[in-house]
């Protein structure tokens, strides 16, 4: 696992009944440093039924 990147903990918030994620003002997803912040997220905007996922590993193809 040499193309491990992880540097701190990451989240992100997913709608899996819509496969949709939550998105920035730009259109790209949303990444949340802490977990208390994407939970907030998920009450500000009244989010039925959301996950919020912990990002653990990021792989990246250095093959490309």
């Amino acid at each position: 696992m040499s193309n491990n990147k992880q540097s701190s903990v990451k989240y992100i918030i997913v709608d899996t009944i819509n496969k949709k994620f939550f998105l920035d003002a730009h259109g790209n997803v949303k990444i949340f440093d802490s977990f208390d912040d994407a939970v907030l997220h998920c009450n500000i905007y009244e989010l039925p039924n959301a996950w919020v996922c912990h990002l653990i590993y990021n792989f990246i193809d250095n093959e490309q």
